[in-house]
């Protein structure tokens, strides 16, 4: 399938690639790849790239196998904490992934939670809520996240009295090479408190950031 995107669809734009708004569907996204995967100057580099798979570097690739592999596990549950991948397409720009496009209650696009910190120079109480259910999802369904950094954190707000969601949408999978986190109820625990304290440092940064008066810049700052 092929679509055709509009440069003013973009709605953010990250290292490797750009999110733009689905042409047909308001509620969808495409993440298009910046370059095509066989020539990105990472796999050029790899001596070992002939015999590595496509997904070590086709992020799009990676990131469907990757949330297929959750809703098939999670099932109905999947979307309180992931968005769903639905496709591999071709655009004008790129190789492109669709995926769900997070959305608030009303219709306007979330945050990242890096977003929602600058705009409310703090960890609110209710956003704090929603971070400590978000892992402790992860914990009760026994699931590894590699980055959760707060530019791949979305802040959905839910509901109209300010109930708030934390959605991850980029930084899936385990890194180990040993899946021993993945079979030891310790191990997974331990992991994920490591995941969650290194959250914690780069909000804790960007709350540092904030206090000093600085501007908000790189991933996830909104698109003027």
């Amino acid at each position: 399938m092929h679509f055709h995107i509009e440069e003013s669809g973009l709605i953010a734009k990250g290292g490797h690639r750009s999110c733009y708004q689905h042409p047909e569907n308001h509620a969808l996204c495409i993440k298009v790849l910046h370059e095509p995967w066989q020539t990105i100057e990472r796999r050029l580099k790899d001596p070992l790239r002939a015999i590595r798979r496509r997904r070590n570097y086709d992020e799009n690739l990676s990131e469907w196998i990757e949330l297929k592999k959750l809703e098939s596990k999670l099932g109905d549950d999947h979307s309180r904490h992931f968005p769903r991948a639905y496709d591999l397409v071709e655009t004008n720009l790129g190789d492109g992934l669709v995926a769900d496009l997070i959305r608030d209650f009303d219709g306007t696009l979330s945050l990242t939670l890096k977003g929602y910190l600058w705009e409310h120079g703090a960890v609110t109480p209710e956003c704090a809520a929603a971070i400590d259910e978000f892992w402790a999802f992860l914990k009760e369904r026994k699931l590894i996240v590699r980055d959760p950094f707060p530019h791949n954190l979305m802040v959905q707000r839910i509901n109209q009295e300010g109930r708030l969601r934390i959605l991850q949408i980029d930084g899936f999978g385990s890194s180990d090479f040993l899946p021993f986190s993945k079979m030891i109820t310790s191990q997974r625990n331990q992991k994920l408190d490591g995941r969650r304290k290194r959250m914690q440092r780069q909000v804790d940064k960007h709350l540092k950031e904030i206090s000093e008066g600085n501007a908000l810049k790189g991933k996830g700052a909104a698109l003027q």
